[in-house]
């Protein structure tokens, strides 16, 4: 799969985009690649996932594997991810959280068309201390609290994911030794996030230790939360940008006097992008794959894919080649049609006849590795991680762009392949049953032809890329 790492001033975060690329939420593997030693490293990983009556949902999994309502860094990575890379068209767009829908505005730098500051609409702050949640009755501002034999005042405010904050100068000794200790204290139901914070002349300075995460650079529900605590105590003024700084920069919040939002505005950083050959898609052999996808190793297994977003093109054209293939002897097709389109593809299946047993079609492939292994052909998009792991396994296939892609650059993917000799390319225009078909029968008849093409995609295939750079790193130190 295809990551890319951001941070929102220092607060890291991996995105992965399940829109293009889907991939199951899952929290174990969270855990192992934000782990800063034997992993990519990251205070969580953000899953950017289709809306739900709006633009666009985000998960949030932390450090620790355990799930965040929101994080404030973390969504304005996500709304400049989601705009620099045109899975939304515009500068102003909805957010599904494990708070409800909040809203990004993104602002552009003029120099390079890429996203450089985004304001979100928090929305309201969470006071019911019980809702918070806190066990305590009415609001917790400014109460007196013990914990660990330090006495200090504070006060408990929600942003979606609770936050306990304190202004008393508990020394930095009291500061390292409560941060862990407050985020698991029985006081509060579902742990906290901890925000220790002194205001200085009108601005607010905080250190923060994140539940979930440990002490990480930022945290902007922290921010927000913070910034609502000082002015309900008069420390800063309500409806003014109020500057608050974390150990990896500046924030702007703005707490309404009513109490109706909170506005958070600040950088959200790309670092680089990733695009690893998952383990396992080396792991499986074909026997074994045919095996246990329950498929004939004595046919030609031709692998179907377009994605959840750009399936429909290749799904119209393989419904008429699937119909043609429908209980051939020679060859058996494995189709993911897309969870968005398995029902209307079913359905019409179903109006014209059905298929055969040689035709398994199904709306999401988990076990995608398995798949490549049996494939002897494919027919895919031209996106960067499925031509990687196509090559890789050295999978023949026909290649049909995602003609919305950014910058067109998945033609340009697969007419690179395509003149290596282990492709051929068919423009989502010109992509008809017959001419999925064409290709596919005359691969079956040509099996010399096949070879070769499987032989030119092994030879594209990088599947160590990651072990050769690691040795010409270690190369280069020596020099």
């Amino acid at each position: 799969m295809k990551f890319w790492k951001y941070h929102g001033i220092g607060n890291d975060f991996i995105v992965l985009d399940c829109i293009t690329d889907p991939v199951p939420v899952d929290p174990a593997w969270c855990e192992q690649v934000c782990d800063r030693h034997f992993g990519i490293g990251a205070d969580g990983v953000l899953y950017i996932l289709p809306g739900q009556g709006t633009d666009i949902t985000m998960r949030i999994i932390n450090a620790d594997s355990s799930e965040a309502e929101m994080c404030g860094n973390g969504i304005r990575c996500v709304a400049k991810h989601a705009v620099d890379t045109g899975l939304v068209d515009k500068d102003e767009f909805t957010i599904m959280t494990g708070r409800g829908v909040l809203k990004a505005k993104v602002r552009k730098d003029p120099d390079d068309e890429y996203t450089s500051f985004v304001q979100i609409d928090m929305g309201a702050p969470i006071l019911d201390a019980r809702s918070v949640p806190v066990d305590f009755d009415g609001r917790f501002i400014d109460q007196p609290f013990e914990a660990d034999g330090v006495k200090f005042h504070a006060n408990a405010v929600s942003m979606g994911n609770p936050h306990f904050i304190t202004f008393d100068d508990i020394g930095e000794e009291n500061v390292r030794r409560l941060g862990p200790v407050l985020e698991k204290h029985p006081f509060f139901p579902k742990k906290t996030n901890v925000e220790f914070a002194q205001v200085k002349d009108g601005k607010i300075h905080i250190t923060v230790y994140e539940r979930g995460a440990a002490w990480t650079l930022a945290c902007g529900t922290g921010a927000c939360a913070t910034t609502v605590a000082a002015a309900l105590n008069g420390l800063v003024p309500f409806d003014t940008p109020v500057d608050v700084r974390l150990p990896g920069g500046w924030l702007k919040i703005t707490a309404d006097s009513k109490l109706g939002y909170v506005l958070m505005e600040g950088p959200a950083e790309l670092v680089y992008t990733g695009n690893p050959i998952r383990t396992e898609i080396l792991r499986h052999e074909r026997l074994a794959a045919l095996k246990e996808l329950g498929l004939d190793p004595a046919k030609k297994t031709i692998l179907v894919s377009g994605g959840s977003r750009g399936a429909r093109t290749i799904n119209n054209a393989m419904l008429e080649a699937e119909l043609a293939l429908s209980g051939r002897a020679e060859v058996q097709v494995l189709h993911a049609t897309g969870d968005v389109n398995y029902d209307a593809y079913m359905a019409e299946i179903k109006k014209r006849g059905g298929v055969a047993d040689n035709i398994i079609i199904k709306p999401y492939l988990h076990n995608m590795p398995v798949a490549l292994a049996a494939a002897d052909l494919a027919v895919f998009r031209a996106g960067a991680i499925g031509l990687a792991e196509l090559m890789a396994k050295g999978v023949p296939s026909l290649l049909v762009p995602y003609p919305y892609a950014t910058a067109n650059h998945q033609e340009f993917n697969a007419r690179a392949v395509e003149a290596q000799g282990a492709a051929k390319v068919i423009l989502d225009k010109d992509l008809t049953g017959d001419t999925v078909l064409e290709f596919i029968e005359h691969l079956l008849v040509h099996e010399e032809e096949l070879q070769q093409m499987h032989a030119a995609a092994q030879k594209l295939g990088r599947p160590r890329a990651a072990e050769v750079i690691a040795k010409e790193a270690v190369a280069l130190t020596k020099q």
